[in-house]
């Protein structure tokens, strides 16, 4: 039996939590990872990091 994965929630993208769409991601993100569900955690952090507003905040 192989051990669980260990996900280090530190380097996840980050995300504006003045942002109603971020946030609802994030709250997903933290469901899928409770769960055990890594495929659809790596789909959120990809969809959190290709957010719109955060591209133009930071200048990118």
């Amino acid at each position: 039996m192989s051990a669980p994965a260990v996900i280090n929630r530190a380097t996840w993208p980050t995300y504006d939590p003045t942002c109603g769409v971020c946030t609802a991601l994030d709250a997903e993100r933290h469901e899928a990872a409770d769960a055990g569900e890594w495929r659809e955690v790596g789909k959120i952090n990809q969809e959190i990091s290709n957010h719109p507003h955060l591209r133009r905040r930071s200048g990118a």
